[in-house]
């Protein structure tokens, strides 16, 4: 229940904890493994919060846990992350929270995951952000269909 996993994330950032969270709210399923279109909880909960959120980016983890689904604990693979600056919300800062403005921040902060990414894979991130609810209906977002073509 994701009201009650946000009720327990502000919980923990108003107690002092430090939390992780995959905006994606899963492992990704863009076939070349970009940042995916993610979910609007990490922005939700730093705009109540006032907590900074602190972007990271990984590279390598698919390499145990790819689009298969299955471990590939062996031979042993390497997993690069690296941190970025904390990204700044505070054009949000006083705004309702919205479902446009929500998505703004979620957007703002997922430019920098995707960023950090490329760096890690030295590349640029793809222009169109991958959708995999687009993907399994793409007659119904030519976005989906650019984004397969790019």
């Amino acid at each position: 229940d994701a009201a009650l996993a946000l009720k327990d994330a502000v919980a923990a950032v108003e107690s002092g904890e430090c939390l992780v969270v995959y905006p994606e709210g899963t492992t990704t399923k863009d076939p070349a493994y970009w940042p995916m279109v993610p979910k609007t909880g990490v922005a939700r909960l730093a705009l109540t919060t006032g907590a900074p959120v602190v972007p990271m980016g990984q590279w390598g983890a698919q390499e145990i846990f790819g689009q298969d689904r299955k471990l590939h604990l062996l031979p042993r693979h390497t997993i690069h992350l690296i941190a970025g600056p904390p990204v700044d919300l505070s054009q949000y800062a006083d705004q309702p929270l919205s479902a446009d403005v929500l998505r703004a921040a979620t957007a703002t902060i997922m430019a920098e995951v995707r960023a950090l990414v490329g760096e890690l894979r030295g590349e640029q991130p793809p222009a169109v952000v991958y959708d995999p609810k687009a993907a399994k209906h793409p007659e119904s977002s030519g976005a989906a269909a650019e984004r397969r073509t790019a």
